[in-house]
């Protein structure tokens, strides 16, 4: 079962990750980073790095992905917009409903993510809608207070944790989010395990990429 709170967060099962996994996912999400930002760093282009925002923005998410022993852990996060079509607190029902929707939708990571050739089973789902579902508290709502100089803030946040039988057979890693959301035009992904580091940009087209 799922619990889905007014903050947009479904939760299955307690957390249990191990410190290696914790940090090689730490590792990841710096290289995804970085990976994420080198144009930047390289010409100093103010144009190029308006244009990178922007892309980032509408249509661009990013995937790090952590193998240790036989456990897997995938981070996902894109922008709101992407997603539901708005990087702003949800302001009506129909806004409201669409998040939670997506909120449950990314809980199943098992559709989201094919592990190739590893033999990996979902254990748990963690995804939050930061930014885009207020905690309400009786007495301090007041219709129309919302907070637009948030928006850039406003992004969904899923990790997964599989159970791998055979993680060292793991030979490719495809997604669903494309399908999912037209909105989501490329992902960057890092991938990192004990003896190798992978960075890929996936698409519609090509939503799949070799592990090995």
């Amino acid at each position: 079962m799922s619990i889905l709170s007014k903050k947009g967060r479904i939760d299955r099962r307690p957390k249990n990750y191990s410190g290696a996994v914790v940090a090689a996912i730490g590792t990841c999400l710096i290289a995804t980073s970085g990976f994420a930002a080198s144009h930047g760093d390289h010409d100093h282009d103010h144009d190029a790095e308006k244009r990178h925002a922007e892309s980032h923005e509408h249509g661009a998410a990013e995937l790090a992905i952590a193998l240790d022993g036989n456990q897997l852990i995938a981070e996902f996060t894109s922008p709101g917009m992407n997603i539901v079509g708005f990087e702003h607190e949800a302001r009506d029902a129909d806004e409201i409903a669409a998040v939670k929707a997506a909120v449950e939708k990314l809980g199943m990571g098992a559709e989201l993510i094919e592990l190739k050739g590893a033999g990996c089973s979902l254990s748990e789902a963690d995804v939050e809608a930061e930014g885009l579902l207020a905690e309400v508290h009786e007495g301090d709502h007041h219709e129309g207070d919302h907070h637009e100089d948030d928006e850039t803030h406003a992004e969904f946040e899923a990790k997964y944790s599989f159970d791998c039988t055979a993680p060292g057979r793991l030979s490719g890693v495809s997604v669903g989010f494309f399908e999912q959301w037209p909105g989501i035009e490329e992902i960057k992904v890092v991938f990192l395990s004990d003896d190798h580091q992978i960075s890929a940009e996936l698409t519609g087209a090509n939503p799949a990429f070799e592990a090995k």
